[in-house]
């Protein structure tokens, strides 16, 4: 719900940070009553590890889809 005053602004603040994780990240701060020293708090973050390479099944995929391009091409060229 929402307090505020007609004419107050609502201050939103995030802040990230470069990691080796793709990052998906929200963190709310809410000055519920006016006071500078009352916040709720939404935290949710949630963290994924980087492949550094593609995984085999999408080199089969690209192979397969190179395929059938390559045998579309030959039967329109007969």
């Amino acid at each position: 719900m929402d307090n505020s005053q007609p004419g107050h602004v609502i201050d939103f603040r995030t802040s990230w940070q470069a990691t080796s994780f793709l990052t998906q990240a929200l963190k709310i701060y809410v000055n519920t009553d006016h006071n500078l020293g009352a916040w709720e708090e939404i935290d949710v973050v949630q963290l994924q590890g980087v492949a550094p390479l593609p995984e085999p099944e999408t080199y089969a995929l690209m192979g397969l889809g190179l395929l059938a391009l390559a045998m579309r091409r030959r039967k329109q060229a007969v």
